[in-house]
Order: structure tokens, then sequence, then C-alpha cells
């Protein structure tokens, strides 16, 4: 099974039904309800959505809805250690998205599933890919024997 980490913006091609990216979006939490493969996000997507989703509906309807994404994803880990390895890189392109990185790193993550692929270090360790891009290697992996 796939381990995978969702970045903010996935998760609100979902919850905001944003095209033309919904479709793919919707296909992977579907195969997350199915167990298919097992999702995770971090504190600081679930901060950011928060303060996303308040400004365009409300913050009670905000609570709602990542309280309803919570029941299917698991969170990871963000602590002085993950902070202590974003800081030992040589180059930061995005403080974020590599704090992100390292607490997927350390959850042994598969992929970190995203649109914004040109932040996030380019390393063997996880592979950074679209939401299009890995329901289409699931859908081939359905077909293999």
């Amino acid at each position: 099974m796939y381990k995978i980490f969702v970045d903010t913006d996935v998760i609100l091609d979902l919850l905001m039904k944003r095209e033309p990216f919904y479709k793919a979006a919707v296909e992977l939490f579907r195969q997350i309800e199915l167990k298919r493969i097992k999702g995770y996000t971090s504190p600081l997507v679930i901060a950011n959505l928060h303060y996303l989703l308040s400004k365009i509906y409300n913050k009670k309807k905000s609570i709602e809805l990542l309280t309803e994404l919570l029941k299917i994803l698991v969170i990871t880990i963000i602590d002085g250690e993950t902070i202590k390895l974003v800081f030992e890189e040589k180059k930061i392109k995005d403080l974020e998205d590599l704090i992100q990185y390292y607490s997927a790193l350390e959850r042994d993550i598969d992929f970190i599933v995203t649109r914004n692929i040109k932040d996030f270090p380019k390393t063997d360790e996880i592979i950074i890919i679209k939401p299009d891009e890995l329901v289409k290697i699931m859908e081939s992996d359905k077909d293999r024997p």
C-alpha cells in the first residue's frame, strides 16, 4: 500500500471543487477512503487550510470540513528535529514545503502529492508527483496480476 502525503493545493481542489483538478483529487481521496492508499498531511497544511477556508466560508464551516478530512488522513509530526533538518539544507527554496517534505520523510512516505512540484526538493527518497499522475500509476497497478 502506498503512503502519500497530500499537500494543501490538492485538498483545496477537493473541498472547493476546483476545475480542472477536482476529478483527480476526488479519485485520490476515494482511494484513501477505500484504504487502497494511506493518506497523510501535516499540521502545517491543516493550519493553512483553516486560514484559507475561514476566509472563503467561515470558521465553523472550516472546522466542519477539516474534521471530516481528519477522519481519513493521518497527521505527520513537525517537531524540533524536523525543523533542524530543514535548516541543515544548503538551499531552502520554500521553507513551508521543506518542512512538509521532512515531516513526510519521517513517516516513510512514498509520494508527496501536490501541484506545486517545483518548490519541493528533488531526491530519491520521496517521489513528488501531481495528483493525476498518481491516479494513472494506481490505475496501471490495478491492471497488474
